[in-house]
């Protein structure tokens, strides 16, 4: 447990050295907020009737599912691709280490 930590911290600290990053994923998402709203604005009361609410529900859910899937699928090789690069996943994987504890590392 104590190398999963070790990785963990690794990335936070990767992470909290970005400090612009921060602010363009929030600026990606109130953007991504603001479009769908918008589209919304022009998509008829009558097509959305048949979903039972309004497009901006109905694309606020659709958008969560995918990100959901793309955080699944995407990004998970993204990961391992970059430890790849580092030179760290090989560092993780030579240790004894468990299945699930690998997938924590990552």
């Amino acid at each position: 447990m104590g190398r999963c930590l070790a990785f963990l911290y690794k990335d936070l600290k990767i992470a909290v050295s970005y400090k612009m990053q921060f602010v363009f994923q929030f600026l990606q998402v109130f953007f991504s907020l603001a479009v769908i709203y918008f589209v919304g604005k022009i998509v008829p009361e009558k097509m959305m009737s048949r979903y039972g609410g309004d497009y901006f529900s109905f694309a606020l859910v659709g958008v969560a599912v995918n990100s959901y899937m793309r955080a699944g699928l995407v990004m998970l090789t993204n990961d391992i691709r970059r430890m790849m690069n580092q030179g760290v996943f090989e560092a993780l994987c030579a240790g004894p280490m468990g299945y699930m504890s690998l997938m924590v590392s990552i």
